[in-house]
């Protein structure tokens, strides 16, 4: 009778695995501006150190101040590589984890693992502080009472992507995918964005009526 009691208590968690590559723009944006711009500033940056016009002293001078020059091109190699990741998220009741990867080209770049009996809730949020900015998360906090958040914000954008872009369908997309992860976690959805006159096409294709 305990077991049935507590069984029927639990919110079941849903399985899923879902992976967001970046789309054809983003790819031809990185590979014809990101790429070209950290390779051009880096040659620019060794002939500028190296430059035979240079005496030797100023070359040694140019040596030890180099690092802070490379802070451009490492800068737009670290936009280019986020840019072109794809990332891969996997919610295992079997497991009692969620798991997400990020790829670039392939290879595994970086992974979190989180425990799903710690998510206490899914975070969406709009920021206008200094720029418009959105976030969607997955909160928790663990045993040691550190809390932790599992950022999937781009896992909104297929359902962006299905449609005619607009600033109102953005932020649809962003409310939907945080209530969507918080009904497959059984868990709050904490929603900061407001709507403002949504076109009636919009509303129909969302069911917001």
């Amino acid at each position: 009778m305990e077991d049935s009691t507590f069984w029927e208590t639990v919110t079941p968690v849903i399985d899923h695995k879902e992976t967001v590559h970046p789309s054809g723009g983003e790819r031809l944006f990185g590979l014809f501006f990101f790429l070209p711009a950290s390779i051009a500033s880096t040659i620019g940056i060794l002939f500028f150190i190296f430059n035979p016009e240079n005496n030797l002293k100023e070359q040694v001078g140019l040596c030890f101040i180099s690092p802070c020059f490379a802070l451009m091109p490492l800068s737009l190699m670290s936009l280019f590589s986020r840019l072109m990741c794809s990332e891969t998220i996997s919610i295992s009741s079997e497991k009692g984890t969620i798991e997400k990867a990020t790829t670039f080209w392939g290879k595994e770049r970086h992974q979190e693992t989180e425990l799903i009996n710690e998510v206490e809730l899914v975070n969406v949020s709009e920021s206008r502080d200094e720029g418009s900015s959105h976030s969607i998360s997955i909160k928790g906090n663990n045993a040691q009472g550190e809390k932790w958040s599992l950022d999937i914000t781009r896992f909104h954008r297929p359902l962006y992507l299905s449609g005619k872009g607009s600033m109102d369908r953005f932020r649809i997309s962003m409310i939907k995918t945080g209530e969507r992860y918080g009904e497959m976690l059984g868990v709050e959805v904490k929603n900061n964005i407001t709507l403002g006159h949504v076109s009636r096409n919009l509303r129909r294709e969302f069911d917001l009526d």
